[in-house]
């Protein structure tokens, strides 16, 4: 009866694992297809890409480009006070995110592993891309 019990827990956390695993790698295939404006042209180059499509004038274009630094200057100035528990809180999240991918890891098979390490070497290769196109209004992190 308690190798039954052992059993069953073991396939319940092996089935949560793999469910876990399967629902990231569907969340990713569904936001690489997503075709959205900032998807594909990212911050100000989205921005580009709109004035083009609204032909805009050069008055027009000025005013609004005026009108978004103003924006993100309020923006940064409301975020300074708070950027270093966001920066906090974001360490603590990468640290736990690390130590659970290290604990799916473990109860991956070697085949199971190397598709979860390409899939996770493709997500730090999209965040590194994202680097240049983080918003404006957040000021600098703090080195």
């Amino acid at each position: 009866m308690q190798r039954s019990k052992w059993l069953a827990g073991f396939l319940l956390v092996g089935a949560v694992a793999v469910g876990g695993v399967a629902g990231f790698c569907a969340g990713r295939y569904v936001e690489a297809r997503q075709h959205t404006c900032f998807e594909q042209h990212r911050g100000r180059v989205c921005w580009d890409h709109l004035a083009k499509e609204w032909k805009l004038t050069p008055a027009q274009r000025a005013s609004v480009d005026s009108l978004l630094d103003q924006q993100r200057q309020t923006i940064s100035a409301l975020y300074a006070p708070v950027r270093p528990q966001l920066d906090s809180i974001a360490a603590r999240t990468r640290r736990l995110s690390d130590s659970t991918q290290v604990k799916i890891r473990a109860v991956l098979t070697p085949e199971q592993r190397e598709h979860f390490d390409a899939i996770r070497a493709r997500e730090h290769q999209r965040r590194a891309e994202m680097q240049d196109d983080t918003p404006k209004y957040l000021p600098p992190r703090q080195p």
